[in-house]
């Protein structure tokens, strides 16, 4: 086996053994030393990822003006094809008498009318895309090189991860999981973490405007 694939399998297997301690921290939040600790971890990563996903555009010799004609053209589309299927699975949930309350969302609507910050309004529209992204597309990239099974995998737990406190989990997990399926398509065809950064702050600031607006 030669030198560079045995450093590969080492990269995989290091990234997989990160990316379950950080699914498990997340999981066990409550305790005040892990959520300092997994905050620590959160951030870590998501520069990481941004340098390197810099380094990696540089490395291309990819054009600026490429690239935002990419993640206008990607996060336009994302938005309509949010848009459809949030409108369609509502109309769906309401005809055949389905009712859904996500515990995630209920959060972020209670943190923005009861406890409005700017490091929140900053936390929700780009640090948190930036980490989730880091997590949820980058990470499982490394580890998962079949294309269909990282789409997959990472956008099952991405969806999960949103429903944890929730009643009627399986019906908002159909909720979370055609947007996560987008976004691990968009990155597995451009691979370029900024793209569906830029598609999930753009999401994320829509939906805090029309939070604090209500």
């Amino acid at each position: 086996m030669k030198k560079s694939k045995k450093n590969k399998i080492k990269i995989r297997i290091l990234s997989l053994v990160i990316y379950l301690s950080l699914l498990i921290m997340i999981i066990l939040n409550s305790n005040k030393i892990v959520a300092i600790i997994l905050t620590i971890c959160m951030y870590i990563l998501g520069i990481s990822s941004i340098i390197f996903n810099f380094r990696k555009l540089k490395k291309k010799h990819v054009k600026l003006n490429k690239e935002i004609r990419r993640i206008v053209t990607y996060t336009t589309n994302f938005l309509l094809f949010d848009f459809i299927t949030l409108v369609g699975i509502g109309l769906i949930y309401k005809l055949i008498g389905i009712t859904t309350k996500s515990a995630n969302q209920q959060e972020i609507v209670n943190i923005l009318k009861n406890n409005f910050s700017l490091y929140t309004f900053i936390y929700i529209i780009l640090l948190g895309p930036i980490i989730e992204e880091a997590i949820f597309r980058f990470l499982p990239r490394i580890i998962f090189k079949n294309d269909i099974l990282f789409i997959t995998v990472s956008s099952s737990i991405f969806a999960l991860m949103h429903c944890f406190g929730s009643e009627n989990i399986f019906w908002i997990f159909l909720i979370y999981f055609p947007s996560a399926l987008y976004l691990g398509y968009a990155y597995y065809k451009t691979k370029d973490l900024f793209v569906t950064i830029s598609m999930h702050i753009t999401s994320n600031f829509i939906s805090t405007l029309l939070i604090l607006k209500s």
